[in-house]
C-alpha cells in the first residue's frame, strides 16, 4: 500500500449528534491533508452517505455493543481491519469500542487515541474502571476545559498525555448569509408553520435529544410562568425508542400547562442553519453538566442569542452572562423565567450588541479549523513516534 498515514475513528453509530458530526469533520480534515480516513461504526446511519461522499471508507462492525463477549470479539475484528488497511492510528470516541480498540492496538502496534466526550457516571469502582479505558490512549483529548478539570479531579492520569481541544463550529456552514428565503420557506412548510401563525411571535428553539436530563420538562415549567408573552418554542430533536415514555410525558405536560399554542415538538430537522435563522433565541436547559454543547456555538455563529442553564462546561466556557448570552438556574423556574422575560424584551440594539460579541468569541475560540488543526497535530506527534 502507498505510504500515506491512515487513521481509523471508531464510535457506536453514525445516526446523529455532536460526537458523530465531529467524527465526520475530522475525517474531512484528514482527507484534505492527504491522510486516508476510515470510520468504524455499527450498521447504517444517516451520516454514512456524507462520509462516503467525502472519500472516507466506512467499516461496519458491532462496536455499539456493551456485551462483554462482543467487546472481546471486536478486538480481533478490529485487529483484522487494522492489519488489512495498514492503519497507523486508531481514535476511539466511546467507551465500549475503546476497550476493543485498546487491545487491538496492543496486538498490532497501532497508536491509540481517545476523546473524552462526557463526564461519564463514576459513582462506583466498576463504573470508574469501565470509564478508565478512555484514559489509556497514547494521547487523550478533552473536549473542553471543564472535561479536562473533571478528568484530573476524578482519575489518576499524567498531564502530559492529556490535551484540551475545544469543539469547533463550521462557520462556512453555520452562516446566516447562506440561508436564503427558499430554505426558510421549505423549513416552514416542512414544520407546517404559516407566516400568519409566526407573525409577531418571538421564536425560541430548543435543539436537544428527548432524554430527561436535557431539561424539556423544566423548560415547560418555566414557560408556564410566561404564558402572557407572545412566543413560540420549537422543541427539536431525535427521540430514541428507549425514551418513548419520556416524550409522552413531555407531550402530556404541554397540554397540562396550557402550552399547546406555544410549544411544538417537531422531531429532527436536517437543515439546522435554517432552523437557527428562523429563531430569535436558542435555549439549552440541561439539568446536568454538558461536556461542551455544540448548539451553543452554532447558535452564536448564526447570530442568535443563547440562553442556557449554568451547569458546567458548555455554558461557563462559551457564554459570558449578559454579554454573549444569558445564564439561567437549573433548579428555579421563577428566576429562570425572569431572565427569559428580560431577553424577550431586549431592544434590537442590545440584541445586536450581544450577538456581535458572541460571534467574535466563536471566531476566536471555537473555530472548526482550529479543532481540526489541533487534532491533526496530535496524529502527527504519534506518527513521528512510530
Amino acid at each position: 500500500m502507498e505510504n500515506i498515514p491512515r487513521v481509523l475513528q471508531v464510535l457506536p453509530n453514525l445516526i446523529s449528534g455532536g460526537v458523530e458530526r465531529g467524527t465526520l469533520e475530522i475525517a474531512s480534515a484528514l482527507i484534505k491533508n492527504n491522510y486516508q480516513a476510515f470510520v468504524c461504526s455499527w450498521g447504517g446511519g444517516k451520516m454514512i452517505n456524507d462520509l462516503k461522499h467525502m472519500g472516507a471508507k466506512h467499516i461496519s462492525l458491532p462496536v455499539h455493543s456493551k456485551n462483554p463477549l462482543n467487546i472481546i470479539l471486536n478486538i480481533f475484528r478490529l485487529k483484522k481491519v487494522i492489519k488489512e488497511n495498514a492503519i497507523n492510528i486508531v481514535h476511539a470516541r466511546s467507551r465500549a469500542p475503546a476497550w476493543s480498540c485498546y487491545f487491538a492496538c496492543k496486538l498490532t502496534g497501532a497508536k491509540f487515541v481517545t476523546t473524552f466526550h462526557g463526564t461519564y457516571t463514576a459513582d462506583n469502582h466498576i463504573k470508574k474502571y469501565y470509564n478508565s479505558i478512555m484514559l489509556k490512549g497514547d494521547k487523550v483529548i478533552a473536549i473542553s476545559k471543564f472535561i479536562y478539570n473533571h478528568i484530573l479531579k476524578t482519575y489518576n492520569i499524567l498531564n502530559d498525555k492529556l490535551i484540551i481541544i475545544n469543539r469547533g463550529v463550521d462557520q462556512a456552514y453555520f452562516s446566516p448569509s447562506l440561508v436564503n428565503e427558499q430554505r426558510l420557506s421549505s423549513l416552514k412548510q416542512n414544520l407546517k408553520l404559516s407566516n400568519n401563525f409566526l407573525k409577531n411571535k418571538k421564536i425560541i428553539i430548543m435543539p436537544a435529544r428527548f432524554t430527561r436530563w436535557k431539561g424539556h420538562l423544566y423548560l415547560l415549567k418555566i414557560f408556564k410562568l410566561l404564558q402572557e408573552e407572545n412566543f413560540l418554542c420549537l422543541m427539536v430533536g431525535a427521540s430514541e425508542s428507549r425514551h418513548k415514555e419520556y416524550l409522552k410525558e413531555v407531550r402530556l405536560c404541554i397540554g397540562k400547562y396550557g402550552l399547546k399554542d406555544k410549544v411544538i415538538i417537531t422531531g429532527e430537522v436536517k437543515d439546522m442553519p435554517a432552523l437557527y435563522m428562523l429563531a430569535d433565541f436558542v435555549i439549552s436547559a440541561s439539568l446536568k453538566p454538558e461536556a461542551f454543547g455544540r448548539t451553543i456555538i452554532e447558535a452564536q455563529s448564526m447570530g442568535k442569542i443563547i440562553i442556557a442553564t449554568k451547569e458546567g462546561g458548555a455554558t461557563e466556557e462559551s457564554i459570558v452572562d449578559k454579554s454573549t448570552g444569558f445564564h439561567i438556574p437549573n433548579d428555579n423556574e421563577k428566576e429562570a423565567s425572569k431572565v427569559i422575560l428580560s431577553a424577550l424584551k431586549l431592544t434590537q440594539d442590545k440584541y445586536n450588541e450581544i450577538t456581535s460579541k458572541a460571534l467574535n468569541d466563536v471566531k476566536k475560540n471555537f473555530a472548526l479549523q482550529t479543532m481540526c488543526d489541533k487534532t491533526l497535530e496530535v496524529y502527527q506527534t504519534l506518527l513521528a513516534m512510530q
